[in-house]
């Protein structure tokens, strides 16, 4: 029985797990129908509402509906709705059509929306709908067929040097119903002139200013200049009141017509341009520049003049043509297959302002010039390459008041321990003896590259890529090293260098002044501190000298190059390890005199001492046994009165200083143990012109020995004062044109007039080199003994130049320097003034000179050879001005009308069908500090053309910048700008500038690196396109009309109907003071329009002016137009 209730148990269970299955079952079955109906029936409720959107879209339901909504129609838009609505969805679905968030329509008495299980919506987005703006009306826009007047302006341009005689131009063809405003003159000239147009005089004109100035110096208009132009071309002569020929000449300027005309466009961009040269009746010289407005290319030039001189004409710096015929006329065409030969035309000469010069050779470029070269030979010009910390130096021998003139002091001191020698003569760059600038360039200490032994390294500046390959010893720049051959032989020379590259890894090593063959372009140096003796012939660096005192000379071979240190060895196997032979380079002995000078004397330049040394030996570093003009002391301080010249054995030792804030020191670079004497002599204790108590002067002296290295005496390796201006002064000399003569004056305490007025070159420069030291500095006698020169032995007809050069006060003042000065000006004198080291005078100098900018200031002798070169440009440049000069009776040349050059070209900026065109000029800059000027241009303006304008009298103008974008180099086609043109207008293509406002800086140099300013007198002109046609505005009720009153820029006012056919009473005002128009009329809207754009300078006044009838209209009836409104959401809810 057990086991039978045990089986009834199991099948219990059984049944019981299928009754539970089958229940499951069924609830599942339920569950997934009822979920899949409740999709089924969403998908169904969507298809209906797109379905039903789409109906009314494509039926154009949705546009009258939104129409009704935007014209706040509810009553309508939901009437339309519900009629579609209605019938397109079923009865047992709700609905509601919102539009631009408002319920439009909707049926809730079909199904309750809150008691349905499926909701779903769909909506559209439709543009050209906004509530309460209107769907249909009116587009319209205006625009000028032809105009009635518009004021603009055209120019005639004389380049940066036109001349010499009288000159002839034609004015630009002008529309032929132009209508003359004004005709002004804005010009630098060389003396006045009357001026014909046509024949006719049509007035004389003054110069107010000299023309050497960076000015224009006439600036006047034309009285009733319509009596004298017209459409043109005019032909407009300039006959000079100035009989002397060199006064014939135009610097630089324009011929400016302002006009009216109807003539929209009256600056179309061809595809052909020309330049047509000046008539020019005297001699033949001109200096000008002009622009190819596209891609140039093809080239003809043209030339008819009759010279008896050689001719010839520069381009971009090229040389195209040069005729020896001297006789007849010429008559000459230069084709466009000879001139690609010369010419590279794209990109040099596209799109760029090209200088040209037109001249004659053989003849003086020159007005006579008598120049006397007034030199500083106070102590003080042997400035010292030394600065002394006084407090690390404990040998103190001196310091005393010093109670009279005529003191001295003696002492003595012992230089102890061996004396180092070295088997090779080894030299730290920086340890020149002399440093001699050329060609604008010099030597310089540097430390910026590490890795350099001693106290830094020398390299050339500027740096840009100069190669002296030959012809060094007398273009390059040199380093001079004084040195003792021990012994007859052949010495390998070593150099230790750095070359950045290939282009800057080479230098020459001569000997006594001589070029070596087998020592020159020593190379193959890399971007690290490196020794080497190679040479570019592939063999080792050597020359030959005998036993004793020479020079080893170092020139520039590549401006790059960067010099540590020179070694020289009779061992062919011998390598430099490292910078020195050892700690104790040889060793030195320095003594050094300082004073402070007594205070409240003015013009003082404090008391002078000369300091001299005695070797142990009993020699002196200065000797001068015997000397006239010795102090009493002479045989023991040799040095005080005249020390340096080339007799003194102890030239090249003494670095003296007349300011105090410099010590005087004497460096001996080998010196012998055992003991030695130091004397100090002083003199000139007490300020010139005066008697006061003597100054008491503090003197003291210090000494040490030891390595160079040391800080207590460091040498600060410079250029000497004294040797810089001899070289700078003999590199004036050879530059002199042979009809020139010049004379030498020098002072210290007194003046000399040393060489009378002279062409001898070769004696002026022995007499400068012959030129030592003297205390004292005396400006004031220097120039009264130029004066003397000029009085006694200056020519008539010469224009006289003084120059003066020195590096501190005068020792009476100021005053007395600045009135004998003014007496020289008095006398036509023209003065410069060079000042030197920061305690010159810079006031006094400038105060001195004749103008302000011929006051030159360097901190030191290395930048003399330059001011020298500025002076002589600016020689030339003022008083030659590149003028040339004829004494006498001369055959005349001519430069006959009809020369021209004519360049085919690719616009790159072509005019638009219905733009008007408008010239105009910027003020003037008037900003000499930065040289900038400003070019605002209001929106809705075209920029086709710009031409910066400048007077650059002594200079060049090389450079023009917009937006800080360079848009002009003369250095683009030589560094040497004396070969080049001098374009006086130069264009700036339009890409440059912004449609806003521009920054546009224009300015003058020498060369690429010697900036010489700006006028105030710069400026802009430039040509401006403005759209004719005001475009289709937005959608507006009406199209009708008004009666307009408009006011122009020329003051006149138009009162009319516009358009002529409005019969309304609406009044419109577009006028400075007021303006007003109907804004929901699309004709008026579109007439304001136009206007707007038409008072290009924003004044309320219309700039061109027209007649109603020149206005044409378009128009258009339009509803819906996208974009003008919305969008507006269309959307439709349903539910079931």
């Amino acid at each position: 029985m057990g086991g039978k209730k045990g089986y009834i148990l199991v099948v219990d269970a059984v049944l019981a797990l299928i009754f539970v299955l089958i229940i499951l079952v069924f609830l599942a079955g339920r569950y997934y129908t009822q979920k899949e109906t409740s999709v089924s029936s969403y998908r169904r409720l969507h298809h209906i509402s797109e379905d039903a959107l789409d109906v009314l879209n494509k039926k154009g339901v949705l546009d009258e509906v939104c129409s009704h909504w935007a014209e706040g129609d509810m009553g309508n838009a939901s009437n339309i709705s519900k009629t579609y609505l209605e019938k397109l969805i079923p009865e047992n679905v709700g609905y509601r059509l919102i539009v631009g968030g408002e319920v439009v329509a909707q049926n809730r008495t079909r199904v309750v929306e809150q008691s349905a299980h499926t909701e779903t919506h769909s909506q559209r987005l439709l543009v050209g709908y906004g509530l309460n703006e209107p769907t249909r009306g009116w587009v319209a826009r205006a625009y000028l067929t032809s105009s009635k007047s518009k004021t603009t302006e055209d120019y005639v341009y004389f380049g940066g040097y036109v001349g010499q005689g009288n000159i002839t131009v034609n004015t630009p063809q002008l529309p032929s119903d132009a209508q003359i405003n004004e005709v002004c003159v804005q010009l630098n000239a060389g003396s006045g002139f009357r001026m014909y147009v046509d024949g006719s005089v049509a007035g004389d004109y003054a110069t107010a200013g000299d023309p050497g100035n960076m000015s224009l110096n006439v600036d006047e208009c034309v009285v009733d200049p319509w009596n004298y132009f017209d459409e043109g071309p005019n032909e407009v002569k300039l006959v000079f009141d100035n009989q002397n020929i060199s006064s014939q000449y135009i610097g630089g300027g324009f011929l400016k017509i302002r006009y009216n005309t109807s003539q929209m466009d009256t600056k179309p961009n061809k595809a052909v341009g020309r330049y047509e040269f000046p008539e020019v009746e005297g001699i033949i010289n001109l200096y000008d520049g002009f622009y190819v407005p596209g891609t140039l290319r093809e080239l003809e030039i043209f030339l008819d003049y009759q010279s008896n001189f050689s001719t010839f004409l520069n381009v971009g710096g090229e040389q195209l043509y040069n005729n020896t015929d001297n006789t007849s006329r010429q008559q000459i065409t230069l084709e466009d297959s000879h001139l690609k030969t010369k010419l590279i035309y794209n990109p040099e000469l596209s799109q760029r302002t090209i200088p040209l010069r037109f001249g004659t050779h053989n003849l003086s470029v020159n007005t006579i010039l008598d120049i006397c070269l007034v030199n500083d030979r106070s102590g003080s010009m042997r400035q010292s390459g030394w600065t002394m910390n006084r407090s690390n130096i404990s040998h103190k021998y001196l310091n005393i008041a010093v109670p009279e003139d005529g003191w001295s002091n003696t002492h003595n001191f012992t230089v102890e321990g061996p004396q180092k020698q070295c088997d090779e003569i080894e030299l730290e760059a920086e340890d020149f003896d002399d440093n001699i600038p050329r060609n604008s360039r010099s030597w310089n200490l540097d430390t910026s590259i590490a890795g350099y032994s001693g106290a830094g390294y020398m390299y050339v500046t500027p740096d840009c890529c100069v190669n002296q390959n030959t012809g060094y010893a007398s273009s390059s720049p040199e380093l001079r090293y004084d040195i003792n051959i021990p012994e007859d032989g052949t010495y390998y020379v070593w150099v230790r260098g750095y070359g950045e590259s290939g282009t800057a890894d080479s230098v020459h090593v001569g000997l006594d002044g001589v070029e070596m063959p087998t020592s020159d372009r020593i190379n193959s140096f890399g971007s690290s501190w490196e020794w080497h003796r190679d040479t570019m012939d592939g063999v080792d660096a050597t020359f030959y000298a005998d036993a004793g005192a020479h020079t080893l000379n170092v020139w520039m071979r590549e401006d790059g190059f960067r010099l540590d240190a020179i070694t020289l060895s009779k061992d062919p196997a011998y390598t430099p390890s490292g910078p020195g032979c050892g700690d104790n380079l040889n060793g030195s002995v320095a003594v050094a005199l300082s004073w402070d000078r007594e205070p409240g004397f003015d013009g003082s330049e404090g008391s002078e001492f000369v300091l001299n040394v005695q070797r142990p030996d009993g020699t002196w570093i200065f000797n001068y046994p015997g000397r006239p003009d010795g102090p009493p002391q002479s045989s023991n301080a040799g040095g005080t009165v005249d020390p340096g010249g080339s007799h003194d054995v102890g030239y090249g030792n003494e670095y003296f200083s007349g300011i105090c804030s410099n010590p005087q020191i004497i460096h001996i670079t080998e010196p012998m143990r055992g003991e030695y004497n130091f004397s100090v002599y002083g003199w000139n204790l007490r300020p010139h012109g005066s008697n006061p108590d003597p100054q008491h002067v503090n003197v003291s002296a210090y000494v040490d020995w030891g390595n160079e290295s040391k800080d207590d005496l460091t040498r600060n390796p410079t250029i000497i004062s004294f040797s810089a201006s001899k070289q700078a002064s003999k590199s004036f000399v050879d530059d002199l044109e042979d009809t020139d003569r010049c004379g030498y004056v020098h002072f210290g305490n007194g003046a000399t007039r040393e060489v009378a007025l002279t062409d001898d070159k070769t004696l002026l420069k022995n007499s400068i080199d012959a030129t030592g030291i003297n205390g004292g500095t005396d400006v004031q006698d220097g120039i009264q003994q130029a004066i003397y020169e000029f009085t006694d032995n200056g020519r008539a007809d010469s224009v006289k130049v003084m120059i003066i050069l020195t590096d501190g006060q005068n020792d009476d003042g100021p005053d007395v320097a600045i009135q004998k000065a003014q007496e020289a000006k008095d006398q036509g004198i023209v003065v410069f003034t060079i000042g030197l080291t920061a305690f010159v005078n810079k006031q006094m100098l400038e105060s001195i000179a004749t103008r302000p900018e011929y006051f030159y200031y360097t901190p030191d002798g290395s930048g003399l050879e330059s001011v020298y070169e500025k002076i002589s440009k600016a020689i030339s440049a003022v008083y030659r001005r590149q003028s040339i000069n004829v004494s006498g009776d001369y055959p005349q040349s001519r430069l006959y009308p009809g020369s021209y050059i004519e360049y085919g070209y690719d616009p790159v900026n072509t005019s638009v069908y219905g733009e008007i065109t408008i010239t105009q000029s910027t003020p003037a800059f008037n900003d000499t500090s930065t040289c900038t000027g400003i070019l605002a241009l209001p929106e809705g303006m075209a920029l086709t053309r710009a031409q910066a304008v400048s007077y650059s009298a002594a200079h060049w103008t090389d450079w023009v910048k917009v937006n800080d974008d360079d848009a002009f180099n003369l250095w683009h086609y030589s560094n040497d700008y004396t070969k080049l043109g001098d374009p006086y207008m130069v264009e700036v293509p339009y890409t440059f500038f912004d449609m806003e406002n521009n920054t546009v800086y224009v300015a003058t140099g020498d060369s690429q690196i010697e900036r010489s300013g700006c006028s105030a007198d710069n400026r802009l002109i430039y040509t401006v396109r403005i759209p004719s046609t005001s475009g289709y505005g937005q959608v507006h009720p009406t199209y009708e009309g008004c009666n307009w009153s408009v006011e122009f820029e020329d003051g006149s006012l138009l009162v009319a109907k516009i358009p002529a056919s409005y019969g309304g009473e609406g009044v419109c005002n577009y006028t400075s003071q007021n303006i007003f128009y109907n804004q929901s009329d699309a004709m008026s809207d579109a007439v304001f329009r136009l206007f707007e754009k038409l008072d290009y300078n924003d004044n309320q006044k219309v700039d061109i002016v027209f007649d109603p009838e020149m206005m044409e209209f378009e128009y258009s009836r339009a509803g819906g137009i996208r974009s003008l409104w919305g969008p507006v959401g269309v959307k439709l809810v349903l539910w079931m």
